[in-house]
């Protein structure tokens, strides 16, 4: 009895261990699979997916892309202020759009709003850090876009762990041929060093992004709409995007997020994405 005792008390013990090992790190956990999920719209059957997506991004210049991104705009603006922030903005995303996939990522959504805010010239200090009418355009077509560019590194990133190394990224090279961009064996080492901005060793969304954008990266499967201006510099780092508690918690889903938003809204019209127009000279 003793001995049976000892052995299950040292069952407990490596199964405490295990389960402390798997909760390390459970934003990485998180991170994996959705990632594993997104991997998949490289795929040919997900073409019904890039057109809806599209459909509820609405950023073309058509008079009904228009009339639908103002009841958008309504909609996203919850406080009626005239001024969108980064929570309304991944708020009206899960409960208006109601994109459970594009909600889930977060990192597309802030490059999206990084790329999109202070474009146009303010004299309300309020437009500095916000997104107004007339920059809703393009962050509709951001979002597109660094969604498809979120994809891309998804498929790059097989170890799932939210950088690339040296190694994944060549082991993609006839990925990178397929999007648009030819890089040899002979020349992978010098991209990947200039990829990688900061010398950590490793490539991150930011950095894979910022490239990918540049070089009108594109899936073949996606439908091709064009995607708003590249910016330069607009490389927001992993550590420094997210302000504390200017997203909410992976956990909340899009029904809970339309709990908290107002109004309906969304839907319709051709949506930016598809190759990046080179950057500005």
């Amino acid at each position: 009895p003793s001995r049976g005792t000892n052995g299950g008390a040292s069952s407990s013990r490596a199964q405490a261990k295990a389960q402390a090992h798997m909760s390390i790190d459970p934003e990485r956990d998180r991170a994996a699979g959705l990632q594993g999920q997104v991997e998949n719209l490289s795929k040919e059957n997900s073409a019904s997916f890039w057109t809806e997506l599209s459909q509820q991004l609405p950023s073309g210049t058509s008079a009904e892309d228009k009339a639908k991104r103002k009841e958008l705009f309504r909609a996203f603006d919850v406080n009626g202020n005239g001024f969108l922030s980064l929570a309304e903005v991944d708020k009206g995303i899960g409960g208006v759009i109601k994109s459970e996939t594009l909600f889930s990522a977060k990192k597309p959504i802030m490059r999206a709003f990084q790329a999109a805010k202070g474009l146009t010239q303010s004299k309300t200090p309020l437009d500095d850090d916000t997104i107004n009418r007339k920059e809703f355009q393009d962050l509709l077509g951001y979002l597109r876009q660094y969604f498809e560019l979120y994809v891309m590194f998804a498929v790059v990133d097989k170890s799932d762990d939210n950088k690339i190394s040296v190694d994944e990224f060549k082991a993609a090279l006839p990925d990178l041929r397929n999007w648009g961009v030819d890089v040899s064996l002979d020349e992978a080492d010098a991209v990947f060093a200039k990829i990688d901005s900061d010398k950590g060793g490793a490539v991150m969304f930011d950095e894979f992004a910022d490239w990918a954008y540049q070089h009108k990266l594109d899936l073949e499967v996606d439908d091709d709409n064009e995607a708003p201006k590249y910016q330069a510099g607009n490389v927001a780092r992993n550590n420094m995007d997210m302000k504390k508690g200017a997203l909410p918690k992976h956990g909340e889903t899009t029904a809970e997020a339309a709990a908290t938003s107002s109004g309906g809204g969304g839907g319709g019209g051709g949506g930016g994405g598809g190759g990046a127009r080179p950057p500005p000279t």
